[in-house]
């Protein structure tokens, strides 16, 4: 039983390859055109009313709302865009921080562990 420090703790870290794959798959075809999607529904229905309240304080209140929520999309899917790359590189971020802190331990404990290292016997012939 090993409680994290030897071979058998490897797998107390661990990450879901084909969870990230989904994640990147949904926010690459899905989450992000769908948030444009949404934002152009939203222009169209705020255009109309606009154009149905034309001459009213209101279509000025209306054309504000619009260019916000406007701001409000692109912020969204530059955060998408963002949350897709981060989670696309996770993975190899991972595999670097293991190689430097494996090149460190062997540059900090080389000595240390030379001492351990058995030397093959001459066979006997």
């Amino acid at each position: 039983m090993s409680n994290g420090g030897g071979p058998k703790g490897r797998d107390k870290l661990k990450t879901n390859e084909s969870g990230k794959a989904g994640a990147v798959k949904a926010l690459r075809e899905d989450i992000r055109p769908d948030t444009g999607v949404a934002g152009a529904k939203a222009d169209e229905k705020t255009t109309k009313a606009v154009t149905a309240f034309s001459g009213w304080a209101t279509a000025i209140g209306l054309k504000d709302v619009q260019a916000e929520l406007d701001l409000q999309v692109q912020g969204l899917q530059a955060r998408l865009s963002a949350d897709e790359m981060a989670v696309q590189r996770t993975a190899q971020d991972f595999l670097n921080f293991d190689h430097q802190t494996g090149d460190g331990f062997n540059r900090q404990n080389g000595d240390l562990l030379d001492r351990f290292f058995v030397q093959p016997r001459p066979s006997d012939n």
